[in-house]
């Protein structure tokens, strides 16, 4: 199967630089909020998976994707953060939702017009007027009944 022939949405510079930014921070964020926690093994494996959703962020920008973009800063929103820096994921989703609404905007801006299709119901009321039998025509021979 041959893949779209649509236009591909990317990140521009400014996009780009965010997504760094949002990484870093997001890395920084996942860290630091583990810090006072730090030797015990949760604490390790809770930073480990933040750094490596972060440099999912980062990969996705380094790509200029917009939808990878989006999706990575969808999973950070959701990520290990901590009681104290739970808010930051609130960005995260938000940013990632603006990445998505300008990506479909965009994507529907470059797509030709659709024709209009018929209507459902249309279609089946000409469906069954050319199914339905018609009347046979009236018999020279026929009676009708007496009464």
């Amino acid at each position: 199967m041959a893949a779209p022939t649509g236009a591909v949405i990317r990140l521009d510079d400014r996009q780009q630089r965010l997504a760094y930014i949002g990484a870093a921070v997001a890395a920084v964020g996942f860290v630091a909020g583990r810090v006072p926690s730090m030797p015990s093994t949760t604490a390790f494996v809770a930073s480990g998976i933040g750094v490596a959703m972060a440099v999912l962020l980062f990969l996705a920008a380094r790509r200029r994707s917009v939808v990878m973009t989006g999706a990575a800063a969808f999973l950070i929103s959701f990520g290990p953060w901590t009681p104290t820096t739970w808010l930051l994921g609130a960005f995260y989703i938000a940013g990632g939702g603006v990445l998505m609404f300008r990506a479909s905007k965009a994507a529907a801006a470059t797509r030709p017009p659709r024709e209009p299709r018929p209507s459902k119901r249309r279609q089946r009321r000409v469906v069954e007027a050319e199914a339905k039998p018609k009347r046979p025509e009236r018999s020279k021979r026929y009676t009708p009944p007496k009464r």
